[in-house]
């Protein structure tokens, strides 16, 4: 076992080295630019559009509303990544890793943009099946290369059975310890759930549509209590930030060193909470009724907005004002638990475990069904029922493992997921900034004739034909 955890390490410094990391954040300001920042412009928009986006229209290919599929994209990423994966970038690489993490959602906005885009406009369905979309659809039916579809598929696989299933238990263990559950007796639970709930988009969505804004806003209520409590710190926190970010000695390593251990464990982990470069997140929205690939596109940007800029910055600066210190040789998880029970007591403990758990489970179920669709796609269909048995065994061997071994495995599958992503990106970029245009000078025409319409129309009960304020 020694052996394949230095192996998976091996593997995943060769990934996520300095080319990895300039290259993702790269993408994501090229494609920014290339866009005139139209995602953070849009992003006023897309909120606008989240409730809307409720209701079932008519026409689209899923049968999912747009507002389903950011709930399931959201329960992939939000939680456990916003838990555990906060309070390993603090412990591993400062409070500075925070900036990182900012900096890469800020252009990984684009990227998710541009992915949901290029999935809307090359998605395919299958008789009996959901809308099938993502870089291995667009790699193998529009660009012709079935081997980095492949390679993507395989990454997803992976990345299913480490960050999606393996990462989440381990976060869940501490958390299930709060109420007197055994490690065991949690990976029972969870596997036997998992075997037994295995299904497709639509099972997955009858979950996370109810559980992900119930839990979201009840973490969020006690981050505002935490930050309520200890108001006076706040400002420190918010310095120690800032000033970590970029200082050379900011870090244990020290120098150059330290300071590219921040961004590696910032841009990792934000990539791990929001997905941006991944591509595994435009399964859930190519499931969408939504006939717009640039109005479903907005989606993605606020899945990133909600997932990293509001609810890892709050996990972030809980964790600083707590007053425990960054010396703790508490894991991920379980450190987040002493922070919040430092401030609230047992309650707060308590609170966060809950949180944990009903994440993890969300987000369990979301990767079950990113899997499965790889899966199908990889093997034409067939051996499912053995995907369905991994994936419970994994969830079972998870309680056991050593976090450096889970956070090792998840990001070196997230990287196969990458390559072939970004060459997908690069290759068909062109595409995703035509429609993006095309949708800014239709919605312009749309406003100027609503504002035409509004200016020229005939007082309230005016008779047709008539024009009343008309001079003689």
């Amino acid at each position: 076992m020694q052996g394949f955890s230095d192996l998976v390490s091996s593997v995943n410094d060769f990934v996520w080295g300095p080319a990895m990391i300039i290259l993702l954040v790269g993408t994501g300001i090229f494609l920014t630019f290339r866009l005139k920042f139209r995602p953070w412009k849009n992003l006023g928009f897309a909120l606008k559009h989240v409730f809307k986006g409720r209701k079932h229209t008519t026409g689209g290919e899923g049968d999912i509303t747009p507002f389903q599929s950011l709930m399931t994209a959201l329960s992939a990423t939000i939680g456990t990544g916003n838990i555990a994966g906060v309070a390993t970038a603090m412990v591993l690489g400062g409070p500075g890793a925070l900036v990182w993490m900012w900096i890469s959602a800020l252009f990984g906005m684009a990227t998710i943009f541009c992915e949901v885009i290029l999935a809307m406009q090359n998605r395919s369905t299958a008789p009996g099946f959901q809308p099938l979309g993502g870089a291995m659809v667009t790699l193998s039916r529009r660009l012709h290369c079935p081997f980095l579809a492949g390679v993507f598929a395989a990454g997803c696989i992976g990345a299913s059975l480490g960050m999606g299933c393996l990462a989440q238990v381990h976060a869940a263990v501490p958390a299930a310890k709060t109420f007197s559950l055994p490690p065991a007796g949690l990976g029972i639970l969870l596997s036997a759930a998992l075997f037994m709930g295995f299904g497709g988009l639509r099972r997955t969505v009858a979950i996370t549509e109810k559980l992900v804004p119930v839990m979201t806003a009840f973490f969020l209520g006690m981050c505002l209590w935490v930050l309520l409590c200890r108001w006076d710190r706040i400002p420190g926190a918010a310095a120690a930030i800032l000033q970590q970010a970029f200082d050379l000695r900011a870090v244990g390593s020290g120098g150059a060193c330290g300071l590219f251990l921040a961004m590696k464990t910032g841009v990792t982990r934000g990539i791990f909470t929001n997905e941006a470069g991944l591509g595994s997140a435009v399964f859930a929205y190519a499931g969408s009724e939504e006939k717009d690939p640039v109005r479903q596109g907005c989606w993605g940007i606020v899945q990133v907005m909600i997932d990293t800029l509001l609810m890892c910055t709050l996990t972030a600066l809980c964790l600083l004002v707590s007053g425990i210190g960054m010396d703790t040789e508490s894991e991920g998880a379980a450190y987040c638990l002493h922070a919040f029970a430092a401030v609230l007591g047992p309650w707060g403990e308590k609170g966060v475990s809950l949180c944990t758990v009903l994440f993890a489970f969300a987000t369990l179920f979301a990767w079950q069904c990113y899997g499965r669709t790889a899966w199908r796609f990889l093997f034409r269909g067939r051996g499912e029922n053995l995907y369905r048995l991994l994936f419970a065994v994994t969830a079972l061997w998870g309680v056991f493992q050593s976090e450096n071994a889970v956070w090792a495995l998840s990001d070196a599958c997230n990287g196969l997921m990458a390559l072939p992503n970004l060459v997908m990106l690069y290759r068909l970029w062109p595409e995703a900034v035509v429609a993006v245009k095309d949708f800014c000078k239709k919605e312009r025409k749309e406003k100027d004739e609503h504002a035409f319409n509004r200016r020229f129309a005939p007082p309230s009960g005016a008779e047709p034909g008539s024009v009343p304020y008309a001079r003689p």
